[in-house]
């Protein structure tokens, strides 16, 4: 079975302002040319508007609309608060669900709401601290998912000779009763 683990991550410190990561439970919202998307993925940078963007381009949604930075000093707070010169200009669109089993993968970091399912009714409101100047790494342990892959293609080797052999032997069965 295909499923995605929501466990959260490590996080992993960039030193770059613009590189987000959320701390527990929650989605950052962005804005893509199919609608409102979330994600995890928070390694922004800024449009040549001021925009805070996506690697991709879509922009980053506040809860104001698109956020966007114009000033020397941007900061942004543990509550997700975007300040510019020390002042708030915006607060991140931060959002939880109550059932993860709703979302589908789109690609590039993005999930979508399944198209059957009433966005506003499974949406509650997140748990969670903003890091600024971190990035949330993968929550797979590659090594053991590559011992779980070797053992799952020993144990298809072994079902393969097994049925080879049983192969054998109703072939040899069907040409001695033959003789008969």
């Amino acid at each position: 079975e295909v499923f995605s683990s929501f466990t959260p991550g490590q996080l992993q410190s960039t030193g770059n302002p613009l590189d987000l990561a959320i701390e527990g439970k929650g989605f950052m919202c962005i804005e893509t040319p199919n609608g409102e998307r979330y994600t995890r993925n928070g390694e922004f940078t800024r449009n040549a508007e001021g925009y805070l963007v996506t690697k991709e381009g879509n922009m980053v949604l506040g809860e104001n609309g698109y956020i966007q930075i114009n000033g020397e000093n941007s900061s942004i707070n543990e509550k997700g608060e975007v300040l510019v010169d020390g002042v708030s200009i915006d607060k991140l669109k931060l959002v939880d669900f109550k059932d993860y089993e709703i979302l589908r993968k789109e690609g590039d970091g993005l999930m979508k709401v399944a198209d059957e399912i009433d966005v506003q009714e499974n949406l509650t409101e997140a748990e969670s601290i903003v890091r600024q100047g971190y990035i949330e790494g993968s929550n797979v342990n590659s090594v053991r998912e590559m011992v779980d892959m070797i053992t799952m293609l020993r144990s298809y080797e072994a079902n393969q000779k097994l049925i080879k052999a049983h192969d054998e032997m109703l072939g040899k069965s069907v040409n001695e009763l033959g003789r008969i």
